[in-house]
């Protein structure tokens, strides 16, 4: 390995520089002088279904240290990425340092990512260098992608009828939600007379700890009223609004919630008649 003295700090950024001409021509040479010398045993890397994943042969994933997806269905190498944790400067395994992703482990990429929550990707490199692919594009360049079969795939069953069934598997599910039984008290604003005929449907109430409330109207009872709920996001408590569809007399209120908390985006999850009804 290429060796040199202590570089004094006012003559880093100097230094740097000289790494980087003619293309990192010297940052190269340092880096390919680097001896690969296998430290640890990395036999999972080497397993003949987990090979195709591994971008290049002497770029791999120690054992003790490697990222391990959950296994699904034990089937061979379900659990494998070649991933490793590294420690941060005060917690232990802080960061993990993967690989560019390859066409055929993108799933296996974002599934990682959603499993150890990971909100921040630094990537380290451009797609292509010294026209040579480096990783390929795990993004989609516009729309969106499901890289998660696995929920894609418990949903499509969901949706099919069972043997013997007249009913879908989501529809029976959503049917339990009848079954659950909740304090009245937890949505006592809701309940008021005053409010009852506001509400599109009458088991479908906003809880008192999370419901939205309207600037009151002066000598107007019930005018703090509507049906909809705060939802906390993936990293923001109250990021999201959840509603009733509105009603010709709720309109009024419906606008004005989303001018009280600057709403700027409406999602609208249902048509205006759906099965014949409104």
């Amino acid at each position: 390995m290429v060796s040199h003295p202590p570089i004094p700090i006012s003559e880093l950024a100097s230094h740097i520089e000289r790494l980087k001409a003619n293309d990192n021509l010297k940052f190269s040479q340092e880096y390919e002088s680097i001896e690969p010398g296998q430290q640890f045993t990395w036999d999972h890397s080497n397993m003949e279904v987990n090979k195709p994943k591994n971008r290049y042969a002497n770029v791999i994933a120690y054992d003790h240290s490697r990222v391990i997806l959950p296994s699904e269905g034990g089937i061979l190498g379900k659990d494998y990425i070649n991933a490793n944790y590294c420690d941060g400067y005060r917690k232990h395994n802080a960061y993990v340092a993967t690989q560019g992703p390859l066409p055929e482990t993108f799933a296996d990429f974002w599934r990682m990512c959603w499993e150890l929550k990971s909100a921040t990707i630094v990537m380290m490199t451009k797609l292509e260098e010294r026209t040579r692919i480096k990783c390929d594009q795990y993004w989609p360049t516009r729309g969106a992608e499901t890289y998660l079969p696995a929920a894609y795939t418990h949903i499509q069953k969901l949706m099919q009828l069972e043997p013997g069934e007249s009913i879908s598997g989501m529809e029976h599910e959503f049917k339990k939600l009848g079954n659950i039984k909740t304090d009245s008290s937890r949505f006592a604003t809701a309940n008021l007379p005053c409010n009852k005929q506001k509400n599109r449907l009458v088991h479908i109430l906003p809880f008192e700890s999370t419901r939205v409330c309207l600037t009151p109207l002066r000598n107007v009872e019930g005018s703090d009223y509507i049906n909809a709920s705060f939802i906390d996001g993936y990293r923001y408590r109250k990021a999201y609004i959840a509603t009733q569809g509105p009603m010709s007399d709720t309109t009024e209120d419906f606008w004005r919630m989303l001018w009280e908390h600057n709403s700027t985006i409406i999602v609208m999850l249902t048509k205006l008649k759906e099965m014949g009804r409104a």
